[in-house]
């Protein structure tokens, strides 16, 4: 059966950060039906986009079966299964922003973002694939390049250059 690359980003900076992101590695397989199939290193980086808590951040990977779902939904579906997850782990509060329409950040013990999905590409609302910001953010990119195949690197050069 054809598998679909599956990549999301973690953080965590409140409480036992580490086992924070171990629950929802572990949360994440049970909600997929599937065992990761690469974990990178953890790694502590500085809050982004606030003054908090340092952070500990990973990627993991995930080789997804085929069974004719339509990808965007499959995303979306990803995105709702992430954020039960982040509540389930004790996060609170939906996404801000301020005046100026700009993301305000808060502490919070579990944050997990898509970043691909298969070669998908998509922007809505909700979800944009790849995940806008992450070249911006060494705390996904330096993972990533522990977890990203040469398949997605082929995939999304405008990412890896």
């Amino acid at each position: 059966m054809e598998r679909t690359q599956l990549h999301l980003a973690l953080g965590s900076n409140q409480g036992d950060r580490e086992a924070n992101l171990l629950r929802a590695v572990e949360a994440l397989d049970k909600g997929l039906g599937v065992r990761h199939s690469a974990l990178s290193s953890f790694r502590t980086y500085p809050a982004w986009g606030f003054d908090g808590a340092a952070f500990l951040n990973g990627t993991v990977r995930y080789e997804i079966p085929q069974a004719g779902q339509d990808p965007q939904l499959f995303a979306l579906a990803v995105l709702d299964l992430a954020k039960s997850i982040e509540r389930s782990l004790g996060r609170t509060g939906e996404a801000e922003t301020d005046a100026s329409g700009q993301r305000v950040y808060h502490d919070r013990p579990i944050d997990i973002d898509l970043l691909f999905y298969g070669s998908l590409r998509m922007a809505t609302p909700r979800l944009t694939l790849p995940h806008k910001l992450m070249k911006e953010r060494d705390f996904v990119m330096e993972p990533l390049q522990q977890t990203a195949t040469p398949w997605l690197r082929a995939q999304f050069p405008e990412i890896f250059d």
